[in-house]
Formats: C-alpha cells, structure tokens, sequence
C-alpha cells in the first residue's frame, strides 16, 4: 500500500529528473592553430552567458591538455587566454554526452602578425609590378615621342 502512495512521486521524478543537467567531465587540448602542436599553460574558462563570471576554469598542462570534473552541461562563452596567442573565444553549447572532448585550435599573435607582413608585402610587390609596368610604358612614349622629334629635326635641318 505504502509503495502506491509513493508511485506518483517515484513516477514524477523519473518524468523530470532526466530534464535536469547533469555534471559530466569535460576535457581535451588545446592547439596551434598554424603548426598544429599543443600550447602549453593556457587559461581555459567557461563563462555564464549572461554575466560573463567563470563558472569553470582550467589550465593546460605541459603537453597542452586540460580537464574539468562534475561539469554540468549548459551552454557557456568558451574563452582560451594565452599570452603569445590572440583570444579564442565563442559560444559552446556541450551535446550532453558525458566525458565529452573539447579540442581547440588558437592562432599565435606572431602568426597574426606574420600573416598581416606577408599580405602587405605581397600588395607592395604587386604596386611595384604595377608601377614597373606604369614606367615601362611611359619609356615607350617617352622614346617614341624623342624619336619623331629627332625625326622632324632631321626633316627641318636638310630644308634648310
């Protein structure tokens, strides 16, 4: 009798229990996005969506990997702060399997910096391409305008 008085109660919390989050584990490593080795001792902090305070924050080891117990699958901004490195960030929403992986890839500020010289470089010598084929053309007229002038003189001195 006792166990029909408690059904509805041991039926409305298996109805409502699976709705709330579960702590899982999260882990994974963290690499360079160019040369694609693990980044070592990087601070990696799932924040609260709408004030922005760290609910989880861990460090990345020697060989770039990082791990976080009973972490409860909700939806975070994903920040990855390193102090050669630009900051990574963006929304992670977990799937909700447990001992989920989190690999992620973060872009050196020497890289960003490489990447911007060698687009500006590449844009300089296309100038100067261009500039050389300004110049070569305006050599062509140059020459030509000089030799109808030399060619004229010619015509005006045997006249005279």
């Amino acid at each position: 009798m006792k166990f029909l008085r408690l059904f509805p109660a041991i039926l409305l919390l298996l109805v409502f229990l699976p709705q709330f989050s579960q702590a899982d584990s999260i882990s994974g490593s963290v690499y360079d996005s160019y040369n694609l080795g693990t980044v070592d001792f990087c601070r990696v902090e799932f924040r609260n969506i709408t004030d922005g305070s760290v609910i989880y924050l861990a460090y990345t080891n020697a060989s770039g990997y990082y791990s976080i117990d009973d972490f409860v699958n909700e939806t975070y901004n994903l920040t990855v702060r390193h102090r050669d490195y630009e900051v990574y960030s963006q929304s992670f929403a977990p799937p909700g399997e447990p001992a989920e992986t989190l690999d992620i890839n973060i872009t050196s500020r020497q890289t960003s910096l490489n990447l911007a010289l060698e687009s500006l470089n590449a844009n300089f010598n296309s100038f100067v391409a261009q500039s050389y084929d300004w110049m070569d053309s305006v050599g062509q007229e140059i020459d030509f305008i000089y030799h109808k002038i030399q060619s004229s003189l010619a015509i005006l001195s045997f006249k005279y």
